[in-house]
């Protein structure tokens, strides 16, 4: 007799459909954990660096503070690194995790100087105008950053005494505003045409400049705040550039 299978009864074809559904599924659920544990993971690590990150960021704006604070006491010369250490807190060895040396830390100093004056020069350019203006506020911009920043204003264009010098301001930061209004200028037709764009720019800086340093370094009647005697001076050189 041949026997009939119960309709209750799953075929084994149906058996099989139904295992090979429950092993996707637990794989899916097995993915899916993976996945979940990796990204646990990834943000985990993420968090470890962003949080060491601070930390060096940290120290090191520490460390520069230090440094700038015995520059304004004992000058370039007299600052040395063990004492640079000690007043940050940290010993003379550990300060080579964050820079190779003393001259290393001071061209960080620099470095942030420069920035500092770049932004100055940047806000001085906005909102455009004649050339002949723009180079006469940028020459006063120059002027009153290095009145509000002495120190930091000296460090960037100091050098240092040894054979090698190391505290070097890059002209082009500086020149580049200026280098921009004076083509500007060219282009219109503001300025005498045997000048070149640099050449003009290197005269308001150099007036620029002078006027700063005298007010910083020189006799004490020199030490004082003129906008207006500056803008004078400024406007009186861009003067003499016209056609």
């Amino acid at each position: 007799m041949v026997a009939l299978s119960s309709p209750y009864e799953p075929s084994t074809q149906t058996q099989t459909q139904t295992q090979t559904q429950t092993q996707t599924q637990t794989q899916t659920q097995t993915q899916t954990q993976t996945q979940t544990q990796t990204q646990t993971q990834t943000e985990t690590q993420t968090a470890t660096a962003t949080a060491k990150d601070k930390r060096h960021d940290e120290k090191r704006a520490r460390i520069l503070k230090a440094a700038r604070k015995l520059l304004d006491e004992r000058g370039h010369e007299r600052t040395s690194l063990r004492a640079i250490a000690r007043g940050a807190g940290y010993s003379p060895a550990s300060l080579y995790e964050y820079f190779d040396g003393k001259e290393a830390i001071f061209q960080a100093l620099s470095d942030q100087a420069g920035a500092a004056l770049r932004v100055a020069l940047e806000k001085a350019a906005e909102g455009g105008g004649m050339a002949s203006d723009l180079l006469v506020r940028l020459g006063l911009a120059y002027v009153r950053h290095a009145l509000d920043h002495g120190e930091d204003f000296l460090l960037l264009y100091s050098r240092s005494l040894g054979s090698v010098p190391t505290l070097v301001a890059t002209p082009d930061a500086t020149l580049w505003p200026l280098v921009e209004a004076a083509r500007c200028g060219l282009a219109a037709g503001e300025f005498d045409p045997l000048f070149e764009a640099e050449e003009l720019a290197w005269g308001v800086w150099s007036l620029a400049h002078g006027m700063a340093v005298l007010r910083l370094t020189g006799p004490a009647m020199l030490a004082f705040d003129s906008t207006v005697d500056d803008a004078y001076a400024l406007r009186a050189h861009v003067a003499g550039l016209a056609i």
